[in-house]
């Protein structure tokens, strides 16, 4: 029940929204610096809130704490910031002021790093995860299914390492996956409609304040890999690796490259990876199978792992940028086309 119903109800609300939005003429249409090259339905987000709130609503109701209504209200706020965003578009100094309050908010209710003695770094950490993390969300929804579908992966993994221990928190993951999975449904490729920043900023809003959740779950005294890592650090940064990756990485080709930071371009992870391989269906399986490698480390407690599994990304990263490079700013590297060749190959289920 705890899954099915939420899964059925994400499923026929996404539905009829995508008729919606068709009706009323709310689609994305092809831009030159994004990925998709079809006229997709927007405002899925909204399906997947409405899913959510609904869902929770019958399954916990009056069992909310006070700190899991106060996670459930400020995401909330986020989704309406993202949709606001996604029909007149918001600047991003507003869009992080939102965040820095929603920040302040939590830290008060409790909802923060517990790793530190010191309760300045521990919120000094805290407003720079909700906001990273839920920038990564944002960030990471560029291409059918990356976005939702890393954060489905997240929360049943986040359910999993839960169930026993903290039922509570392992029921609110669940219900979020089961109603992530039927978005997904019509998200995969190719996408028949699109989240939204309505969709990315609840999302990662949630599940940045969920894993905080889960890191004061784990003992403060417990520490991994030879750099000394709180446990209650680590554990929920594998749950987003693949996001935290992605927006590091992203960045700081845009940085080395003099192109604005906050600006879009097509030099994600995602999109050097279809570069390479012609195929965003296996672009996202590899970054699917990629995180839930992460979880069975976690999960299995190997940490060794943890050396060749991010060690080998960084490595493997910094290969496919140069070779893909000039397929990213080929103003800049269209000269290295005939030592560098790599062929794009556009389908017709691209997305964003």
């Amino acid at each position: 029940m705890i899954f099915l119903g939420p899964f059925v109800l994400s499923i026929l609300v996404t539905y009829y929204l995508i008729k919606i939005t068709k009706k009323y003429d709310w689609v994305y249409r092809p831009q030159s610096d994004r990925w998709s090259t079809n006229i997709v339905s927007l405002h899925g987000g909204v399906g997947i809130w409405l899913s959510f709130i609904i869902s929770v609503f019958f399954i916990r109701g009056a069992d909310l704490s006070n700190q899991e209504a106060i996670i459930l209200t400020m995401s909330s706020l986020m989704m309406l910031v993202g949709l606001f965003d996604d029909i007149h578009t918001l600047m991003p100094k507003p869009k992080l002021l939102f965040q820095f309050f929603v920040c302040v908010i939590a830290i008060f209710a409790g909802v923060s790093f517990q790793f530190s003695d010191s309760n300045l770094i521990n919120a000094a950490v805290t407003v720079f995860w909700i906001i990273g993390i839920n920038n990564a969300v944002n960030l990471m929804d560029n291409m059918d299914g990356a976005s939702p579908g890393l954060c489905l992966i997240s929360v049943v993994t986040l359910s999993l390492l839960t169930l026993e221990s903290h039922p509570e928190l392992a029921t609110l993951s669940m219900i979020l996956g089961a109603c992530l999975g039927g978005f997904l449904l019509f998200n995969f490729n190719p996408a028949q409609i699109f989240m939204g920043d309505s969709g990315s900023l609840f999302l990662g809003s949630y599940i940045s304040m969920l894993l905080l959740s889960y890191s004061q779950t784990r003992p403060t005294e417990v520490y991994h890999t030879i750099f000394n890592i709180p446990s209650g650090l680590l554990l929920p940064a594998m749950l987003v690796l693949v996001p935290i990756l992605d927006t590091t990485f992203v960045s700081i080709n845009r940085y080395l490259n003099g192109y604005p930071i906050s600006k879009g371009d097509k030099g994600h992870i995602t999109h050097r990876l279809s570069y390479m391989y012609g195929s965003d269906r296996l672009t996202i399986a590899l970054l699917y199978s990629y995180q839930i490698g992460t979880y069975l480390i976690v999960k299995s407690g190997h940490w060794k792992m943890l050396y060749p599994m991010v060690g080998g990304a960084v490595v493997y990263l910094c290969y496919i940028t140069v070779k893909t490079n000039h397929l990213v700013w080929p103003k800049k590297y269209g000269d290295q086309t005939k030592t560098n060749e790599v062929e794009p190959v556009k389908d017709q289920s691209l997305s964003a």
